[in-house]
């Protein structure tokens, strides 16, 4: 399944349920990132500009990594609809295994 797979326009819970099924809790960071890369419409923001991890080298994504396991959350925006944008939170532990999932609709300004 992918982002095109399920509307944005759901519920928060909705989105939840479809991003779990991609990556359940206690999946790796690795597997993560290999979800984010094959949703090509997916950005990551990273150090306050929005990037795609497509475009990141190999170095750059272990770069990304090592600043994931420190700050222990991964923010991706899934896509927006009028001026709704819809993002997800991944919550890791020290291992860098998923423990917790968040969905957030904010509002443009």
């Amino acid at each position: 399944m992918s982002c095109s797979q399920f509307s944005l326009r759901k519920s928060e819970e909705n989105i939840k349920d479809n991003i779990l099924k991609l990556t359940p809790i206690d999946s790796s960071l690795d597997e993560v990132i290999g979800v984010i890369k094959n949703n090509k419409k997916w950005q990551v923001l990273s150090n306050g500009t929005w990037k795609q991890w497509l475009s990141l080298s190999d170095n750059e994504i272990q770069q990304q990594k090592n600043n994931i396991i420190r700050t222990k959350t991964i923010h991706v925006l899934l896509g927006r609809w009028f001026l709704t944008y819809v993002s997800a939170y991944w919550n890791l532990d020290d291992d860098g295994i998923i423990i917790e999932i968040n969905i957030r609709k904010t509002m443009a300004k």
